[in-house]
């Protein structure tokens, strides 16, 4: 973007681009929505032409056309992800054991990052968790 800047390079959005938004690129939506974003991606070619060269097109392509849509009062703003940006990284952090009480109280479903060449327990005391989850579920004793 900053050669693109450096260059003065401009692509103007075309006449009644709708209202852009952002968001991660990690959601859960229903049949329905996904549904409308392939309707509308198919109906304007031209809206997902424009962010062929976009940078982060990910974070901006399905919120923008969720949130100008009839759908946009039903969205909740809550990816369920448990993510830990670290200041100036460009990645999240790595959990390690460390972490677990924190993931384990934690309200969210999914958790990110995780790497077994840093830590594999952390890996192995979550699954430990979702078994004893699932016995409690079941009624079962392992």
């Amino acid at each position: 973007m900053r050669l693109q800047i450096k260059l003065g390079f401009k692509r103007p959005f075309y006449k009644n681009f709708p209202e852009l938004y952002g968001g991660s690129t990690y959601w859960t939506l229903p049949r329905e929505i996904l549904t409308y974003v392939l309707n509308y991606t198919n109906e304007n070619p031209r809206f997902l032409k424009r962010f062929s060269h976009s940078f982060c097109a990910e974070e901006i392509y399905f919120q923008t056309i969720i949130l100008n849509s009839p759908f946009k009062n039903n969205i909740v703003n809550n990816n369920l992800r448990y993510i830990e940006w670290e200041p100036g990284k460009p990645n999240p952090r790595i959990f390690t054991t460390e972490d677990f009480d924190s993931l384990k109280v934690s309200s969210q479903l999914f958790a990110r990052k995780f790497d077994i060449g840093i830590d594999e327990e952390i890996l192995d005391r979550l699954d430990q968790l979702i078994d004893q989850v699932e016995d409690i579920k079941t009624g079962s004793l392992r």
